[in-house]
């Protein structure tokens, strides 16, 4: 693969030289191919996975060439197409532009989307075939500009994405919604101003949801304890029962990560989206209301309800259940946005947290409560957005919103105070 060429000099950084005649960027490439020819190190990174039929391929970073000649020295799968996607001061320091082929381009990262547009993106992409993939150079970030540019690009094509899925991803909501006619019964507008004027803590699977557990066992009386659905387990663990359990997912693994809950229908409400999974809907024997619409078309049998969730998780339904009780004061635990300073998304008991940390490839690093830096992804960050909303109404409200932890994504509209300072008004009677 030595037909990529590099001018003789580059102010990007020094260009170096194998024993198999290829040349690469030192400053994006370091000693990667030095040992090794380039096509065999992109056969063993990569595989097959480069390519399959009717896929569309958007690459970040071109390996300063090498990954798009041994692409293109490849035979392009039947119906497939790559868009390499470089900076624009890397591409400056390449001449690999000759001999442009129609399924094979190389674009700047300012001009990607209307390049992947003109090559019939968005019919790859509601057929769900599209794949992003990172150049060697990209994964190993040697060179500092390629963190944001695959941040960035990475955002963009996930919106776009996301998009995309939103009509494709309606069936399975409608299809629960309809299977849950029998058991929506009851609209969660019931619950308006039932606990008015008290204190509520609302639980999510976030790393922080152990260091709040102890306090929400001494104070428990005293509290409305919100909980979603996936911590059961850990719940169960801490010896804790809520009194509302929240649960929105319309997939069948919803069951299996929230099957523990079943053992709370003794005591605790369920509030269940109107398109939860109907196996876990139908499964639970315990008093239940449900959020959003009852029917998928319009009719004058449509109660009045809570919308459904504001947001893209389930702790912003959650949340949003909490001010229709009318609480003035509710404290977030586990609700953190991004990653502990250990590398774990989640808490300790959870499927997550039983993988181990996570690397540092995180989409954006965020400010905590106490002032240092966390690693997030788009998801977290987008339910963040929403739930700072969310307080935002909740201070309008009079709702004043807590988060005790100390590594939680800083919000603008959410209060950061130490367990030990929250003060908690006695409760007359139990929630339950």
């Amino acid at each position: 693969m030595s037909e990529t060429n590099l001018p003789p000099q580059s102010d990007l950084n020094a260009v170096v030289s194998n024993p198999f005649g290829e040349h690469s960027l030192f400053a994006i490439n370091r000693n990667t191919f030095q040992k090794t020819d380039a096509s065999s190190v992109f056969r063993s990174r990569y595989g097959d996975s480069l390519f399959k039929e009717n896929t569309f391929y958007i690459i970040a970073g071109t390996d300063s060439g090498l990954l798009y000649q041994y692409v293109k020295q490849q035979q392009v799968p039947k119906g497939s197409r790559y868009l390499f996607v470089e900076l624009a001061q890397v591409l400056d320091r390449l001449t690999i532009l000759d001999d442009p082929q129609e399924d094979i381009v190389i674009t700047r990262f300012e001009d990607w989307f209307e390049k992947a547009s003109k090559m019939d993106m968005f019919d790859y992409s509601i057929q769900d075939r599209m794949m992003l993939q990172r150049s060697l150079g990209v994964v190993h970030g040697h060179y500092n500009d390629y963190a944001p540019f695959w941040r960035e690009l990475k955002a963009e094509f996930e919106v776009f994405m996301g998009k995309q899925h939103v009509g494709i991803n309606a069936r399975p909501f409608t299809s629960q919604q309809i299977e849950n006619l029998t058991e929506n019964q009851t609209p969660a507008i019931c619950l308006t101003d039932a606990f008015k004027g008290k204190t509520a803590v609302l639980l999510a699977g976030g790393p922080s949801l152990d260091l709040l557990m102890p306090w929400v066992r001494q104070h428990r009386r005293d509290l409305l304890v919100i909980a979603v659905s996936r911590i059961s387990y850990s719940l169960l663990q801490a010896g804790i029962q809520p009194d509302i359990c929240v649960s929105v997912d319309p997939h069948a693994i919803n069951l299996n990560v929230s099957k523990e809950m079943l053992e709370f229908q003794d005591g605790t409400l369920l509030v269940n989206e109107y398109h939860l999974n109907s196996n876990l809907l139908s499964s639970w024997g315990g008093k239940k209301t449900f959020t959003g619409p009852r029917y998928p078309w319009a009719t004058p049998l449509e109660p009045t309800n809570l919308p459904a969730s504001a947001g893209s998780t389930v702790t912003n339904n959650a949340f949003s259940l909490a001010l229709l009780t009318g609480v003035t004061q509710l404290i977030l635990g586990g609700a953190d946005f991004c990653y502990s300073q250990t590398g774990y998304t989640h808490a300790s008991g959870s499927a997550e947290h039983a993988l181990g940390p996570r690397p540092m490839h995180g989409d954006k690093r965020v400010t905590t409560n106490n002032g240092m830096m966390a690693d997030t992804h788009n998801e977290f960050l987008n339910s963040a957005r929403t739930i700072n909303l969310q307080a935002e109404d909740a201070q309008a409200m009079g709702c004043r919103v807590i988060n005790p932890a100390p590594g939680s994504m800083r919000l603008s509209h959410i209060e950061y105070i130490p367990l030990d300072d929250i003060q908690v008004e006695a409760l007359e009677k139990t929630a339950r």
